[in-house]
């Protein structure tokens, strides 16, 4: 259900200020058609030796969320590590939603090639890339924001299952 969204974010300007922007535009939902949004955020580092403790203890906090959708802002530096830990802790597959930020650019998959049947390929699969443009005003006056949320939020009948069977796991 879209009505709980886990937000995975590089501990940058970036991704902080792209997670601020999504708490922001969730504060501002109508009553009753409210998200309710938790953050859970890693330091970027950029090494040889990179620790990725970080990385594993936020998508260890995004399962116990018991979320089901989940919205990533980070780097393709990022990608296999964070998609094998999501892999490693169950939250991929087809009970899960993951829409990754342009910080992952959609050249990213052209020369990729897993193993079927491999971690990467399991949580790859079915994923969804948000490509930045939203600022763009149209002949209308729209914004690509304003049309993504507007159909985002007003899908019709198959695509609201689809949504709603990702709801966090009850007690």
């Amino acid at each position: 259900d879209a009505s709980f969204l886990g937000v995975l974010y590089v501990n940058d300007s970036y991704g902080s200020a792209f997670h601020q922007a999504i708490q922001e535009a969730a504060a501002e939902r109508e009553e009753g058609d409210q998200i309710e949004v938790k953050g859970y955020a890693f330091s970027y580092k950029e090494s040889v030796d990179f620790d990725a403790s970080e990385i594993e203890l936020a998508i260890k906090q995004l399962k116990e969320s018991r979320f089901r959708v989940f919205f990533g802002v980070f780097y393709g530096t990022h990608y296999d590590i964070i998609m094998n830990y999501a892999y490693e802790y169950g939250i991929v597959g087809p009970e899960y939603l993951w829409i990754i930020s342009d910080g992952l650019q959609k050249s990213y998959f052209q020369d990729k090639r897993y193993d079927v049947g491999s971690p990467l390929a399991v949580a790859s699969q079915g994923i969804g890339l948000l490509l930045a443009g939203g600022g763009h005003v149209t002949v209308d006056g729209s914004t690509g924001y304003d049309r993504f949320v507007e159909s985002y939020f007003n899908q019709g009948g198959d695509a609201v299952n689809h949504t709603n069977c990702k709801r966090p796991a009850s007690n």
